[in-house]
C-alpha cells in the first residue's frame, strides 16, 4: 500500500508540474518580461499556488483543468487509503490510481497534440492561442 502511494504521489508530482509548465508558457505568450515580473514581486506562495495574478491571462479551461487535477489526485489518495483501510485486494487498491492517472494524461496529451508545430517540431502554444 504504501508503494501505491508513492507511485501515486510522484505520477501526482510530474503531472503537476507538467500542467504548471503548460501555463506558464501561456503566460509567457501574452505577458512582457517586465509585466511578468511586476506581477510576480508582489506573489506569496498561496498566490503562486492558485495563481492569483495571473488569472485574467490563463485560459479558464486550463484554469478548471489545473484545479481538478489538484482535487482528484487528493481524492484518489483517501480512496486508496480508505481501500487499504478496509483491506482490499492489490488489483483493486490499483484501480482509482489507474483512473486518476488516465484522466490526467489523457487532457495533456491533447494538448501537446494541439499545440504541435510540424514545422520547427516544437510545443508551440501560440498555435492554439493568438495575442491579444
Amino acid at each position: 500500500m504504501v508503494s501505491l502511494i508513492i507511485s501515486l504521489t510522484i505520477c501526482f508530482i510530474l503531472i503537476f508540474t507538467f500542467i504548471r509548465a503548460d501555463i506558464w508558457k501561456i503566460i509567457v505568450l501574452f505577458l512582457d518580461r517586465g509585466a511578468r515580473n511586476k506581477r510576480k514581486k508582489s506573489q506569496s506562495l498561496v498566490d503562486w499556488f492558485i495563481y492569483r495574478n495571473f488569472v485574467e491571462v490563463i485560459p479558464r479551461s486550463f484554469l478548471i483543468w489545473y484545479y481538478s487535477n489538484l482535487v482528484f489526485y487528493f481524492i484518489t489518495l483517501i480512496i486508496t487509503i480508505f481501500m487499504a483501510y478496509l483491506d482490499f485486494s492489490d488489483e483493486l487498491m490499483r484501480l482509482p490510481s489507474l483512473c486518476y492517472l488516465f484522466a490526467s494524461c489523457i487532457p495533456l496529451f491533447i494538448v501537446y497534440l494541439l499545440w504541435y508545430d510540424k514545422k520547427t517540431r516544437r510545443i508551440n502554444p501560440g498555435k492554439m492561442f493568438k495575442k491579444k
